[in-house]
Parts: structure tokens; sequence; C-alpha cells
């Protein structure tokens, strides 16, 4: 232990002495935003357009920009680059009712980015700014800067009177100004100011780094950084869905994995629950994970899926995996935790995991300070405390309830990589590799604290990863658990320690944080406990190495049950339904011709109202296919965010499938971007099928074949250059139908393929039916022409449906009778 108190003194200096001055470098030369200053702010703002908000609540969350700070570092002279700091502070001011809400965001350096008021009719209406006075408030400085862009009419006079109607929100245009940056191609500022019926509505000021300036950025190791993310992230994907698989699979066989699960998963959530409840609604803020819209219905659903559902699933799923694979050695560093879970009891070993585990965070969390202080000429920002740790009302709520998911990161390595590429015999030179060289790839993209420089961010991210790797094997599961806990704990402790003024409160809350496990794990190691340890490892060790003659009698049988599992959880992946878009009707459905299928279907939410519909289809078939389909599936989710459009997402996804299958597989897509507002639908093909496009006003149907290649066949440079777009102005009555080729290449006892013309010729027959049974009739008429033969090739459809005005509205009467009954 006298080890452990020296490396935690030497980096208990290095983080007194460093961390302060690193964090006022990462804040740069304005001065933090407080709580209180982001309040004033808003209260003044919204005062300047006739509206109150002195005596209302107020939530609010910061997002860090980490693409424009690097901006910053490569592009120092660019007067655009210097306008903005890259962090934005939003703020939702909420009525004491609950009905009106102002949502206002700023910049760091106190510009305003976005008004949006929502007020019922019982407040006065904003006073309405002109438009040059918009620029002068919202540019500043700058706002010669700004020049005048065409107006864009959004809706016709019959689809504002329409919506009007049915009490929705109308624009009937959009006023807008762009300052373009002269030397940095592509990089510009968008004001947007948005009128309701002739009265302004909205402000918004967009800042964002577009994709072809993050890939010209000169921040040295940038784009290997980036690179290197996607791997990472990769792998944690392919790993957390080979945990769960394989925890259902082993659900017949034992249960103690089972136990260990349930105890996990039961604890996160009963402490989520105490959080929301202790935290109210600035708690849901600290624990949700897309912050961009945080007062929304919508959000609030996602929210309470992913608190309850979907994190302490990721946390119980590795563990629970975890217990199944360590095989020798390997079981010793579980041994704490196991008999805390499992047995339901403190041995003295958990109290000196405790310790050691939070002693040890000392070091690990002094290293990026001690890095960004050595190298200040690199660009490298330690900015690693959370952003908004400086406006929390309560700091200790957000660092226990973000715990848990970056623990996530972690488990998948230790839980679930290492034991299943540390197996005891035969050891084999490159799973040792694999695993030094994906667990700094994971910690880089989920768990890096520093930024700006790429190379500095892996070299750091190695050498924690190091420190973690060095923490399991000889302290245990539990040391690394509790040291990532005091990493974060002590890096939001160094941001507020670095502006101390009035957060007395705030500083003792994280130190009491941080000495709990402490005092605990010295307190428990001294407990007269008398317990064979090395019992519990002896029953683990036989249950996962059980004797020959308790093997499964039927290695078929296994498989198959592991396919049936395999299945469930591929088709699982898939939307439930699809999204419900006003004046659309939707409907998709994949059938994989084997156990697993390496098709897939998706609905993704974009900016201003838009949705993306995709068809996609692996190269190959079987358990490679699904693999690449489940990583295509989590590429769409990542990019979704990112993404400016469809040809910037498909960029994307290309760029990570020519990186992980190096050419070796490539899967093409079919995509399709809808404005519901505008009944406009662009679309692209990379190498897939053509799209079928049935046209009311005609009685005829057309095939849309803009050009493209495969993702995962070529660089971005020709990938881009052979992309081709179309957009299809959509009608009443139109159907838009995407398909793979196991629609068309059915094939029946003869050999006959199914085919384009027979494609055309049922929707001409069924093209006033609703989206769902169009997509049902094309089905059954794919097995009518099947005549009983088995199926060669994986089948996917979507089908858009543009309904009538009329019929939409006879629809929303339904729903309205519906709900009220």
């Amino acid at each position: 232990m006298k080890r452990y108190l020296i490396v935690a003194a030497l980096g208990t200096v290095v983080l007194a002495t460093l961390a302060p001055l690193a964090q006022r470098r990462a804040y740069g030369p304005t001065a933090p935003w407080t709580r209180e200053r982001a309040i004033g702010a808003t209260i003044n703002l919204a005062r300047e357009f006739g509206v109150d908000v002195a005596n209302w609540e107020f939530l609010m969350t910061v997002e860090r920009q980490e693409d424009w700070m690097d901006l910053q570092t490569s592009h120092p002279e660019s007067a655009l680059v210097k306008a903005f700091s890259g962090t934005r502070y939003r703020v939702l001011a909420r009525s004491l009712d609950g009905d009106s809400t102002v949502t206002a965001d700023f910049d760091g350096t106190g510009r305003p980015l976005r008004w949006r008021p929502r007020l019922t009719n019982s407040l006065p209406r904003p006073k309405d700014m002109p438009r040059e006075m918009v620029v002068a408030r919202f540019g500043l400085g700058e706002a010669a800067l700004f020049q005048s862009a065409s107006e864009r009419r959004t809706m016709s006079k019959a689809e504002i009177k329409a919506r009007a109607v049915r009490g929705e929100k109308t624009s009937d245009s959009d006023a807008r100004w762009e300052w373009k940056d002269p030397n940095i191609s592509g990089l510009s500022a968008e004001l947007i100011a948005s009128y309701d019926d002739g009265k302004l509505g909205e402000v918004d000021l967009r800042h964002d780094v577009p994709r072809s300036v993050r890939r010209n950025a000169s921040v040295p190791g940038s784009k290997l950084r980036e690179i290197l993310s996607g791997i990472g992230a990769f792998f944690q994907v392919c790993a957390i869905t080979a945990a769960v698989i394989f925890v259902l699979v082993t659900l017949t066989d034992r249960r103690d994995h089972l136990r260990l699960g349930l105890w996990v998963a039961g604890g996160v959530i009963v402490f989520y629950l105490f959080a929301l409840l202790l935290g109210g609604r600035q708690g849901y803020l600290s624990a949700s994970w897309d912050q961009r819209d945080f007062d929304t219905t919508s959000n609030r659903v996602g929210f309470l899926f992913g608190l309850f559902l979907v994190r302490p699933l990721a946390l119980a799923a590795p563990l629970a995996a975890g217990l199944l694979l360590i095989r020798g050695r390997e079981i010793q560093p579980w041994l704490s935790v196991l008999w805390i879970t499992v047995r339901r009891k403190l041995i003295p070993t958990a109290g000196r995991e405790l310790t050691g585990g939070m002693l040890m965070s000392l070091p690990l969390a002094a290293l990026p300070y001690l890095v960004s202080a050595l190298l200040p000429g690199l660009g490298v920002r330690a900015d690693a405390a959370r952003p908004g740790i400086l406006m929390d009302t309560s700091p200790v709520l957000g660092v226990l309830v973000q715990y848990p998911s970056q623990c996530y990161h972690l488990l998948c390595v230790f839980a679930v990589l290492l034991p299943w590429l540390w197996r005891p015999a035969p050891r084999v030179k490159w799973r040792v590799a694999l695993l030094l060289a994906v667990g700094p790839m994971i910690c880089l993209g989920r768990l890096s604290p520093l930024s700006g420089n790429g190379y500095v961010s892996i070299a750091v991210a190695m050498a924690m990863f190091g420190g973690w790797l060095w923490i399991y094997r000889n302290l245990g599961l539990l040391a690394l658990m509790t040291s990532l806990l005091g990493v974060y704990t002590l890096y939001d402790l160094s941001a507020l320690a670095s502006f101390p003024a009035g957060r007395l409160w705030p500083i003792t809350q994280l130190l009491l944080v941080w000495f709990a496990p402490l005092v605990a794990g010295f307190v428990i190691s001294r407990r007269p406990v008398q317990v064979d340890v090395q019992e519990l490892a002896n029953e683990i060790s036989r249950r996962n190495d059980p004797p020959p003659g308790l093997a499964p009698r039927s290695e078929r049988e296994r498989l198959l049950t592991e396919f049936a599992v395999a299945r469930e959880a591929q088709q699982g992946m898939l939307p439930d339904k699809p999204p419900s878009i006003p004046g659309f009707s939707l409907s998709a459905t994949c059938v994989p011709a084997r156990e697993v299928g390496g098709d897939l279907f998706d609905f993704l939410e974009m900016p201003q109202g838009c949705w993306a519909l995709c068809v996609a289809d692996v190269s190959g078939k079987g358990v490679p296919a699904a693999l690449y389909m489940t990583l295509t599936k989590g590429m769409l989710a990542a990019e979704q965010a990112m993404a400016t459009g469809l040809l910037d997402l498909a960029c994307a996804i290309n760029r990570q499938l020519l990186a992980a299958g190096k050419r070796r597989t490539f899967v093409t897509l079919a995509m399709g971007l809808l404005d519901p507002e505008r009944r406009v639908l662009e679309v692209l093909r990379a190498g897939h099928n053509p799209i079928l496009w049935w046209r009311a006003e005609l009685g005829a149907s057309v095939y849309v074949q803009p050009k493209g290649i495969g993702l995962g066949l070529a660089g971005d440079r020709i990938f881009t250059k052979s992309i081709e777009r179309e957009e299809l102005a959509l009608a009443d009555g139109d159907l838009v139908v995407f398909y793979s080729d196991g629609l068309t290449e059915a094939m029946n006892p003869k050999l006959e393929l199914y085919g384009e013309d027979r494609l055309q010729a049922v929707v001409a027959r069924a093209a006033g039916l609703d989206a769902p049974e169009l997509a049902q009739a094309i089905l059954d008429d794919v097995e009518v022409f099947k005549a009983g033969a088995d199926p060669h090739d994986d089948l996917t459809l979507v089908v858009l449906r543009c309904l009538p005005t009329g019929e939409e509205q006879a629809l929303t009467a339904d729903y309205a009778i519906v709900a009220e009954s």
C-alpha cells in the first residue's frame, strides 16, 4: 500500500499545480460561464423581445464543439473562427405553469446563437424585431460581414392554410444572412430568422464545421484519431452485441451470470430513480444522452428508455458474459465483484480494491494535465471536465449519473474482449496484440481526456489504457471501476477548484464523493471476515469448464439455438415500426433468406424535420453479412446527428466501411431524404437496385436510377465523383418503393426471375392501397410467383405513399376519435 500512497501523492501535487493552468487555458481569454451569467443573459435577451422570464424556471446544458476548437488551432488568422468560442450554452426557461417555454443559446463570447419562443395565448406575443436589428443583435461587431441571402419559401399558401386549420405551426418564409470565410472554402456562419404569418418567430445562428473542412483541417493527427476512434466504436459494438447474444444463448444452461446481471441492472435502475427524485428536471438533464432538445415529449420518452433499459443492460450484459468467459487466473480479478453480487457478502479484498482504485485515480487524472503542461506548443487541450460543471446545481448528481455510461466502455474491453482474447492455452500472440490495439482505440473514442493534437491524444489514450490494465491485473475489476469514478470526479473537481468563487459547497460535494469509497475501503479491509476466497474461484472454474460428460450431446442443436437467438437479436435492431410523418404513409419489412441476413432498413430523423429512408444490402450471405449489417446499422446511427445531407452521410459510411472492410466486402445502399413540408424526396443510389416511383397523375411508374458505386469500394474522391442525386416532387397518391435484389431476383421452380416488370405490374394494380397494404400485396405476389421455392437471398421492402389532402385529414380525424375514446 505504501507504493500506492507515494504515487497518489505525486498525482496530487501535479493536479494541484497544473490543473488550474490547463483549465484556464481550455476556457480561453473569455470568463467561464456560470449559472447566474447564463440566466441573466437569457432574461436580457427575452426582454429585448418583449417577454419577461425573470420568475421562470431555468434549465441548462452545455455542448462543446471540438471541431471548432481544432479550427482555432489550425486557422488562428480567421476572423470567422475567432468570432465563436466553440462552446454552446443552452438555457430553457419554463413558465411556472409549464405551458410556455423559451429556449436561448449563447456562445462562450456572449453572442446569442438561438431564440425559440413557445408561448401560450395567455402571454403577450413577442415583439417583432426588424430584420436589420436581428442582424445587429446576433451579429454583434461582425454584423456588417453577414450578407443577405434570398428568402426561402417553405410552404405554399394552401399548405399554410391547411396547417393552420389543424392548429399546427406555419412558417411562410425565412430571412437568411451568411458570413462566408474568404480563406476556408465551405466554412460559413448562417443566420436564419423564421417568420410566422409575417411576424418574427425563431432566430438561429449556425456555425457548424462541414465535413469537407474537417477533412482538410491541418490539426496534426486529427484524421488518424478519427479513423482509430471509428474502428474502436466498431469493436465496441461488436463486443456488446456478442455479449448479449452469448448471454441469451446460455440462459438454459446456468443462472449465476443472470444473477450477476440482474443485481447490476437493478442497482443502476434504483440509483437512477433516486437521482431523478433528488435532482428533478436538472437531474434529467444530467442523465440525458441527447441534450439538443431537452423539452420535447419524444426526447423525454427516449431518455427514460435509455436510462432505465439501455444503460442498465449495457453494464449487465458485459459483466454477465465476462463471468462465463473467465478462465484460470483471470477469475482472480473478479472475485470481489462476484462475492458482492452473487454471494452478497463484503470481503476484505473488496476494501483493498476500493482503496487502491481511488488512490490510483490520482496519477491517472494527473496525466493529461502533465502532458498539456509539458507540450504547450502542440495545440493540446486538457478539457476533461464536463463542459457544464460550472453551471450544475448538483455536480455530484452529474458525476454519478454519467458514471455508468463511462464504465460501460471499459467493461466492453475488460469484461468481454480481455477474457476472450487472454485465454490460458494456447496463448496466441495475435490475440494479445489485438487486445493492446483495441483497448486504446475504445479509450480514444470515449474516454480520452485530451483534444487538439491527435498524435498526443492517441499516446495519452494508450498510456491511460496501460494504467487501467495494470490496475485490473494487480488490484481487480472492482478497483478498475472505482478508479474510473475517481478519475472523472477529479476532473470535475479540478475545474471547480480552478474557479472557486462561490463554489465551496459543490467542491465539498465532489470531495465527499471521492473520499467515500476510500474510507469505506479502509473500513471494509479491516473487517474480521473469514471467507475462503479460493472456494468461489474453484466453483466458477468448474462451471466454466465442465467435465466432458456434461457437454452438449448435439453440436448441431446448439448451433441452431444460437442462430435462432442471433436472428431474433438482429431483427430487434431494425425499427419496430415506421415513424409517423404527417401527409405520408410508410411500411417496411425485412425477410432473411437464412437464419441471419445481410439486409437492413432504417429511418433516420434529420435536421429541419426531414427523414432519411434507407435500404441496404451487404455483399455475401450468412454470418459475415450479418456482422457487416450490424456494423452498417451502427454507423448510420452514429453519423445521423453529424451528417448535413444524404451525400455527407453516404460518404461517412463509405469511409468507415473502407477502413473496416479493406475492400473485402461492400454494401449497396438506396436512400431518400424526405422533406414533408415541401413534399420533396431527394434520392441517391450507391450501387443498389433502382427506386420505383409510381406517379398517380400519369397513372404510370418509372425507375429512378441515379449513378453511384457501392459503399466500401473506393476512397472519398472516387466515391463522391460517382454519386448522383435526384429530387422527386411528390404529388397526391404518389408511391415510392425501395427494395433489395432479393425481391426482383426471387426465383420459381423453373429458375425464372420475378423481375422488375412484375413489380411494376403489381404496384399498378394496387396503387390505390395504403403503404402497409401495398407492401403486403407485393409480398403476396412474390410468394405466388415462387410457388413454394426456397428463397436464395434476403428480401427487404420499404414503401412510401404520399397521402392526398382529404385522406390525410380523414386519418387525422380517425386518430383524434380513437384518442378521445
